[in-house]
């Protein structure tokens, strides 16, 4: 490949994501605008280690030390290893995070109530 990414990338195509995630250790969202995705809230839930930007609502879910500048790749990397060999670094939901059908019947009432 003309950036010299040979031997060291791998571009599979589509993998099933719960496959995957067993396979890996931390997953990286470096994005300057996409924020609080389901693939962090995944990740964070099967125990991996998470590294993303501070933007929109990560900070909300990510303890400070999950949060990086995608432009400082030193950060990045550290960050990255510091999530990879210490497990007890990585991110956990708060203990009052609702779950599935608390949050579902939260959206059901503020639906009731916009509808009235």
């Amino acid at each position: 490949m003309r950036h010299g990414v040979d031997g060291h990338v791998d571009f599979p195509g589509f993998v099933d994501p719960i496959e995957f995630a067993k396979k890996i250790d931390v997953v990286a969202q470096l994005s300057i605008w996409e924020n609080c995705s389901y693939t962090l809230l995944d990740a964070i839930v099967a125990g991996q280690g998470v590294v993303a930007s501070n933007v929109g609502g990560n900070p909300e879910i990510l303890p400070r030390h999950c949060l990086v500048d995608p432009d400082q790749p030193a950060q990045v990397a550290q960050a990255l290893l510091s999530q990879a060999q210490q497990p007890e670094l990585r991110p956990q939901l708060p203990a009052d995070w609702p779950s599935v059908s608390a949050m579902t019947e939260q959206i059901a009432d503020i639906y009731a109530e916009v509808t009235q």
